[in-house]
């Protein structure tokens, strides 16, 4: 699923950083030990409960498009991925890490509200 979701390491980025919005993906831990190896999973109210621990939020590309709520540039380049709002760029080897940069900057710079 890290294909389409951000990793765990980006996940916690954006967790610390206040990311507020529900996502279709998150990763959990074990019930019982909260250091347990982490897991990523949709949230299913319907099944019995599989993780007890949530982690982090791990939102897909077309979530943090959602979250960005400005006109943003995205140049494909056959290395790189690059992400412009206004004058800044972020850089990423997938769509998905470039977003999630660009969202982390946005933040810390206190130009969106979440």
């Amino acid at each position: 699923m890290e294909k389409h979701c951000v990793s765990l390491e980006i996940a916690k980025k954006l967790g610390e950083a206040g990311w507020k919005k529900e996502t279709i993906f998150n990763y959990y831990a074990g019930e019982t030990d909260p250091n347990y190896t982490p897991y990523l999973d949709t949230k299913n109210d319907s099944c019995p409960k599989r993780f007890e621990f949530l982690i982090a939020p791990a939102p897909l590309a077309t979530e943090l498009l959602e979250e960005l709520k400005t006109p943003i540039v995205i140049h494909y380049d056959p290395l790189v991925i690059i992400v412009c709002v206004d004058d800044h760029i972020e850089e990423g080897n997938t769509l998905l890490i470039a977003l999630a940069k660009m969202w982390l900057y946005l933040k810390k710079e206190k130009l969106i509200q979440c």
